[in-house]
Parts: C-alpha cells; sequence; structure tokens
C-alpha cells in the first residue's frame, strides 16, 4: 500500500507541473479561456503564494489565497480518473504577467466570441484579428497602417481647432494662438521659448526643469522637451533673424545717433561696452535699439573706444548715417569721439561740419554740479543718514518710530536711506526725513541711546536745500528720458536750473547762497524763439546776442546742407524715372492713352518745378509763422514728433532735418539702464557666459521689450473664447 501511494502521488505531481507548465505557456491567466490541461482549473495566482504542498494533512483554507486548485480529479496510475480525492494542491510561486508596453495595444480590444475563442477588434473600424499568442504585435501594426479610419482619426488629433473669433472692442485683432486647420508645429513653440528665455532673462536650463516640462505638457500633450543646448542653438538663431530684420530697419534711416558707455561686470571682472542707436522710422516714431553689447579688452583707451565703436558701424552698415555720439565727460571718451570725427569727415562731410557731432551727456553734468553743492552741507546730510540707519537696523525700531509717528499724526512713506553715490537717492531720503524731523525728538524719548538728528537750524538748511534739488531732480527726470524726443527740451530745462541757481545766488541765507554759488561756477564752465527768450538769460547782453547769431547761422548752414541733399535726391529720382518711361515708350510706341500720357506730363511738370528754387526757403517761412501755443497740459503734452508728421509736406526739406535732430538724445541713460540688464543676466550662477552669448542675451532681450506681441486683455479674451468654442480631442 505505501509504494502504490507513492507512485499514485508522484503520477498526480507530474501531471500538475505539465498542465502548469502548458496554462502559463498558452496564457492561463486570462480569466475567460479555460484550462487546457487534463483535469486543470484556473484562477489567479497571487504573487505571494506558497509552494505546492502534497500531503493530505497540510491543505490550506480556501479564502486564505486564490491560487492555482490541481486536486479536483483523481489520477490513476493507469491514466484513468477516480472519484477519490487525494488532497489539494497550494497555490504556485508564479512571476506577474509582463505588462503591454506597445501602444498598438491602445487601438485594439479583446473580443470573447460565442464559441469561447477570443479575437482582437480594431477600435476604429472593427474588424477582428487572430489574437497571437506568443504577444508579438507586428500583424496589428500592418493593419494600422492600412486602416483609414485609423489614419483619419490621428490626422484629427494632431489640430487644435481653435475657432477665430470677432472682436470689435476698439482695437486691432490680435492673430489667434493658432489658426485653423492648423497642425501642431514643434518649430514654432520652441521659437515663443527662444523669445521667452531671451526676452525675460531665463537660465537656458529652465527647459530642462521638470515642472516647466510638466506645465508645458498639460497645456499641450503634444510638446517635446528640449535640452539647454537645443534651446540656446534656438535662441541663436532667433537673434540672428532679428537682427537682419533691425539691419533693414536702419538701412532706410536717414540719419542716426549714438549713446555709448563703459560697464564693468562685478562677477565676470571684465568690462563690456554699450552701444545704443536712435533714430526715427518712416512712421515718426523713436527708436531705440542696442546695437552692440561687447567685451573691451584692456587697456580702454580712447583708441580702444574707437575701434570697437568703429567696428560696431561696420558690422550694421551704416557708417555714413551717424549723425551723433553722445557720452559722458570721461577723458577716453573725448579722445574716441574726436578719432572718430577725423574719420568720419575725411570720407564724407559732416552736418553743420561736424559742431554737433560730439554730445556731452547732460545727466552726468547735472551730476557733478550737485554734488559739488551737496559737499558743503556733508553734515547735516551724515546726521539724516546715520539717523535713518539707527531706525532702519532693527524691526522693533521700526515699529517705535511708527508708532511715535501715528501719535503726531504724520502719515507718509517709511524712512529711506540713500546711495551715497546717488544724489537723487539722498534727495529722497532728505524730503522724506523732512516730513518726520518732528517724530525724531519725540522718538529720542524711547531710545535713550539715540542721538543722530539734527536741530532746527540743520533743519532749515536741509528744507532749502531739498527745494533746490527737487529743480535739479525734475530737470534730470525730462531729459534723461529715452521713449520721447530730448534734444528739443534740452535747453528750457537748463533755463530753470540756472534761474534757480541765480534766485539762490542772492538769497541771504548765507549757507544757501555759498552753495549755489558753487554750483554756478561749474554750471558756467559747461555751458528761434526759444532761443531768444533762454539766451538773455542764460548770458549777459553782449554775449547772449553773440551765441543768438551763433545758432542761427549753424542753422542756415544745416538747412543748407539739407537742401543740397534734397535736390540731389529728387533729380536723381526724375532721372531714374524718365529713363524707365522712355524705355517703355520705346517697347510700347503705340501703347497708351491720352489720360496715360496726361499724367506723366503732369508728373514731369511737377518734379520740374520742385527743382526750382523758391523765393523764401522753408526755414524763413517756419521762422516767419507764428509759435504753436499748447492750449492745457502745457509743453509735456505737446508730441513734436507728431506735428512734424503733420507738416512733413509743407517742409519737406525742413521735415527731413528735424527728423534727424529730435533723434539726438541728451543723455546716455539709454545705454546705462542697459547695465541694470546686464547684472541681472550675468548674475553669480552664469558667470561663465561667453561675451558672445551674453550680447545675444541683452541685445535680444532689450530688442523684445520694445516688441508688442499682442494686447494681454484682448488675448485673455480670446483665449476663454477660444477654449469655450473649441473642440480638443487630444490623446
Amino acid at each position: 500500500m505505501v509504494g502504490e501511494a507513492h507512485v499514485r502521488e508522484r503520477v498526480r505531481v507530474g501531471w500538475a507541473r505539465t498542465s502548469l507548465l502548458a496554462g502559463v505557456w498558452t496564457g492561463f491567466h486570462d480569466s475567460s479561456v479555460a484550462g487546457q490541461g487534463r483535469g486543470l482549473r484556473t484562477r489567479s495566482v497571487s504573487s505571494t503564494s506558497n509552494p505546492i504542498g502534497v500531503g493530505d494533512d497540510n491543505q490550506p483554507s480556501q479564502d486564505a489565497h486564490e491560487g492555482i486548485n490541481l486536486n479536483d480529479e483523481e489520477i490513476h496510475p493507469n491514466g484513468q480518473n477516480t472519484s477519490e480525492d487525494f488532497g489539494s494542491v497550494d497555490e504556485l510561486e508564479l512571476k506577474p504577467k509582463r505588462q503591454r508596453t506597445s501602444s498598438v495595444w491602445g487601438e485594439f480590444v479583446d473580443v470573447t466570441l460565442p464559441d469561447g475563442k477570443v479575437k482582437v477588434e480594431c477600435i476604429h473600424c472593427k474588424k477582428r484579428l487572430a489574437k497571437v499568442g506568443s504577444g508579438t504585435t507586428s500583424t496589428y501594426k500592418r493593419h494600422l497602417v492600412s486602416c483609414a479610419k485609423c489614419k483619419a482619426y490621428q490626422k484629427s488629433q494632431q489640430m487644435l481647432n481653435f475657432q477665430l473669433i470677432d472682436v470689435d472692442m476698439g482695437y486691432d485683432k490680435p492673430p489667434p494662438l493658432i489658426g485653423p486647420d492648423t497642425k501642431y508645429d514643434p518649430n514654432k513653440m520652441r521659437e515663443s521659448i527662444a523669445n521667452w528665455i531671451m526676452g525675460t532673462e531665463q537660465p537656458f536650463s529652465v527647459v530642462e526643469n521638470d515642472l516647466f516640462v510638466y506645465m508645458m505638457k498639460r497645456a499641450n500633450p503634444l510638446f517635446q522637451k528640449t535640452c539647454r543646448a537645443t534651446i540656446k542653438e534656438d535662441c541663436l538663431k532667433v537673434y540672428k533673424h532679428e537682427m537682419k530684420k533691425l539691419k533693414d530697419l536702419t538701412s532706410v534711416a536717414s540719419k542716426i545717433s549714438l549713446t555709448t558707455d563703459c560697464w564693468k561686470s562685478s562677477h565676470q571682472k571684465i568690462e563690456y561696452m554699450v552701444i545704443t542707436g536712435h533714430f526715427i522710422d518712416q512712421n515718426w516714431r523713436l527708436q531705440k535699439r542696442v546695437l552692440s553689447f561687447v567685451h573691451v579688452p584692456p587697456p580702454h583707451t580712447g583708441l580702444d573706444i574707437a575701434d570697437g565703436i568703429y567696428k560696431c558701424l561696420k558690422e550694421w552698415e551704416i557708417k555714413g548715417k551717424i549723425f551723433s555720439i553722445s557720452v559722458d565727460n570721461a577723458s577716453y571718451n573725448d579722445k574716441a569721439v574726436n578719432t572718430l570725427k577725423n574719420n568720419f569727415n575725411r570720407v564724407k562731410k559732416l552736418p553743420c561740419g561736424g559742431r554737433l557731432f560730439h554730445v556731452r551727456c547732460c545727466a552726468h553734468i547735472l551730476n557733478l554740479l550737485v554734488k559739488d553743492g551737496l559737499s558743503n552741507i556733508d553734515f547735516v546730510i551724515e546726521e539724516v543718514r546715520e539717523a535713518v540707519k539707527y531706525i532702519n537696523s532693527s524691526e522693533e525700531r521700526r515699529q517705535t518710530f511708527s508708532n511715535v509717528a501715528h501719535q503726531l499724526q504724520v502719515h507718509d512713506r517709511k524712512l529711506l536711506l540713500d546711495v551715497p553715490t546717488r544724489w537723487n537717492s539722498t534727495y529722497d531720503m532728505l524730503s522724506i526725513a523732512l516730513k518726520f524731523k518732528d517724530v525724531f525728538p519725540r522718538y529720542a524719548e524711547y531710545e535713550p541711546h539715540f542721538h543722530h538728528f539734527p536741530n532746527e537750524d540743520e533743519w532749515k538748511n536741509v528744507e532749502n536745500v531739498c527745494e533746490i534739488l527737487k529743480i535739479f531732480k525734475v530737470c534730470t527726470n525730462v531729459i534723461s528720458g529715452s521713449d520721447y524726443p530730448t534734444s528739443n527740451l534740452d535747453l528750457i530745462e537748463v533755463y530753470k536750473v540756472k534761474e534757480t541757481l541765480d534766485r539762490a545766488a542772492q538769497s541771504k541765507d548765507d549757507f544757501i547762497r555759498k552753495m549755489a554759488i558753487k554750483m554756478k561756477e561749474k554750471f558756467d564752465k559747461f555751458k528761434m524763439k526759444l532761443v531768444q527768450f533762454s539766451y538773455p538769460k542764460l548770458y549777459p547782453p553782449n554775449e547772449a546776442t553773440k551765441n543768438i547769431k551763433e545758432v542761427e547761422k549753424a542753422l542756415e548752414d544745416m538747412y543748407s546742407d539739407y537742401l543740397v541733399m534734397h535736390n540731389s535726391l529728387v533729380k536723381e529720382a526724375s532721372t531714374s524715372s524718365s529713363g524707365s518711361s522712355g524705355r517703355s515708350n520705346a517697347s510700347m510706341p503705340n501703347e497708351g492713352t491720352p489720360l496715360e500720357s496726361g499724367w506723366e506730363a503732369f508728373g514731369q511738370f511737377i518734379k520740374s518745378v520742385d527743382l526750382e528754387v523758391p523765393k523764401k526757403s522753408e526755414l524763413v517761412l517756419y521762422l516767419e509763422e507764428s509759435v504753436h501755443n499748447v492750449q492745457g497740459g502745457g509743453m509735456h503734452s505737446f508730441n513734436a514728433l507728431e506735428w512734424w508728421n503733420m507738416h512733413k509736406l509743407k517742409y519737406r526739406v525742413l521735415s527731413r532735418m528735424a527728423m534727424d535732430v529730435l533723434a539726438v538724445p541728451i543723455s546716455t541713460v539709454a545705454s546705462e539702464s542697459t547695465f541694470s540688464v546686464g547684472g541681472r543676466v550675468i548674475d553669480p550662477y552664469r558667470s561663465l557666459l561667453a561675451p558672445d552669448t551674453v550680447q545675444m542675451l541683452i541685445v535680444e532681450g532689450t530688442g523684445l521689450e520694445k516688441c508688442s506681441f499682442s494686447n494681454e486683455d484682448v488675448l485673455i479674451n480670446e483665449l476663454q473664447l477660444c477654449y469655450k468654442r473649441a473642440e480638443l480631442k487630444l490623446v
């Protein structure tokens, strides 16, 4: 009996293993397929199942695990089945089913037929294919290639069908985000990202940030991740394309004025030179564009600066269009400008004999004047500075000072600490501290260690100084603008400064009088209706008359130069027109109507009349015309460019001259503001950027600030309507 039981058990285990292997091979894990082995019933197997138990007294509970049961039928040694139960078989330890990774399976579903067979059905055309037991997908891929409905579906998923909307709100309609029937273009997306990186001064590595990729994929599932090297190349391509567009813009400009300055990076420890071009385009809009931001190797002499400027002009092909160069009062700038002036005069005559070529920065001159004046009250400024520094050094002191100010009903901005090298910040510190002059003594009662506050006489001096500095600050803000012409505002602002200094020089207060006299000495060192009004107040009577005549003479000389230029252009246009007309008549001798020939004759007559010298020049007619009186808002509401654009047909020569003169900047603030951008681009984390990359980021970044891609409110409105109307069927 023992031998027979042993044989029976060996046979039973053998059949179980054979059936198990057959079930695994044929996909027994599919609940819709019956077991293929003899006497085999299949159930799902847990990954934590125990090995098979072969003893009758070691049977697991039915609800302990779900495993393969191999004990429902008895296997006789001779191969016959019996009804006797020889015990159950525990769960098998099997590897879990490998997941389907091919994207093909997303296009098919398993279908069980009535006869028990399993087929694979295409979700598009509903065609049923045989299920391959080996798991290969070649057959299914070939079907998808030939499936017409699948192709149509995939094509529709690659489109974002935003509907065009009509925006009738009084402004131009912005371009749609994605046009109708337009495929998603990853190249355009990369171009937009490149513009965003350069316009917002982002690092190249931002495209590899997981949150950035997550955000872009949420916005568009078709977005493809790019690396920093790729986006850098994209930025370079965008930069070259935009520079080509800017070169086309400068090629049609009449004259271009430059501002330049040097700046040393605190992180890279090298010096850069920025060159900014200012010109008025054909639509009479003032353009300010950074042309170059290059590394200047030492030594930084005047010749090195001149070579760098000339190289930039040669690269942009504008050597013959330079009208003026505005620089500060550094000695190497004088050498550089004189070198360029001599070089340009050898090739082409400069306007007004080159007397307008070198423009000194008025803001820098005013800065020197104010610094000399403030040097007389250093002790008062230092006292106020120490008081502000003491109070702002801790939150508790600031809170105590604020409570005292509220008790005294003094409600104003918090105290500001100045930057000693910037006089305008010193003025802000003094003017705000002056409003709290009654709070400082009361605050000293709460803080026994607080001793830094001026007395009554010192506060009076501070008040008088702030009245003078206020005029200088307003003047500096006006002449430092870069989005509007400043050459027509220079004289009246200088007159206001001169009048303020003259009044202060007559003050009874010795302190103010000494300060004003010292500032006047510096002012005198640097020094038509507006001219006739201002010059007698700027100069003594005999000197004023002399200077007025000198200005009139320079104006007449400049007009003569522009008149010669205008006549040569008219003659050239007339010659080319007559030549083309002659060729046309020779080729078609019998064609043409009397109307066409009449208009051609009239055009020739107009051109001949234009060549005649009028009895009075445009300059004389302009000066004899009554002065335009601005009603309401003062001269700050007067747009000189708009006025000349309206009168350009009346003053064809003079308007051309005004276009070039009004583009001249009287300060270098436009170039100095670029250094703020440079400080943000070359931060401690990007101090290893190459100079060429720095130039690309700064030049293109500042250029993108001038671009108006769309109105923000209009864009938001269009987005909302687009998402309401769009039918997006993205996978």
